[in-house]
């Protein structure tokens, strides 16, 4: 009987191309319905991470409901790190730098040394911690004084600090 199952469940895959996320699905079909929740969000965020498309993931984060104060109301660390990984992890450096500042501002966002190490250590990796390197563009839009060199690296650490 079970040879049976196997051999069906083989050709649905076979047939039906890659294999659905259901909990993403459910998640997804939450969100249409309730109100979306940070936990339903964090949900599809993984999904989409794992898929390979980590802006599509931050651009999911923009769906969650701001909070009184404005911000970002019920997004904690667990739901942007899977992204900033991500990011960090395709040397998407731009888009980890953005993401990691605002991490930083939301309120319910407690980063924790290894959140700074991730991102310190890729800008170093790609050498934007040089003199000579290349200007990181979103670092002064971010209110960054320098967007390369050892004064980037600074104001970094000196936040890590406060």
């Amino acid at each position: 009987f079970s040879d049976i199952f196997n051999d069906i469940r083989n050709e649905e895959d076979e047939t039906s191309g890659p294999r659905q996320d259901i909990p993403c699905e459910v998640a997804a079909y939450h969100d249409l319905l309730y109100k979306p929740t940070e936990k339903s969000i964090s949900l599809r965020v993984k999904s989409l991470v794992a898929a390979g498309d980590p802006a599509s993931a931050e651009a999911l984060l923009d769906t969650l409901p701001a909070g009184e104060d404005g911000e970002d109301g019920g997004l904690k660390l667990r739901t942007y790190l899977p992204v900033l990984k991500s990011y960090c992890d395709q040397t998407l450096c731009d888009a980890a730098l953005n993401l990691f500042t605002r991490m930083r501002k939301s309120p319910q966002t407690y980063l924790e040394p290894e959140n700074y190490v991730l991102i310190i250590s890729t800008l170093a990796s790609n050498g934007y911690f040089r003199n000579d390197s290349k200007p990181l563009e979103s670092a002064k839009n971010l209110g960054y004084n320098s967007n390369n060199g050892y004064q980037l690296f600074n104001e970094m650490v000196e936040q890590m600090a406060a």
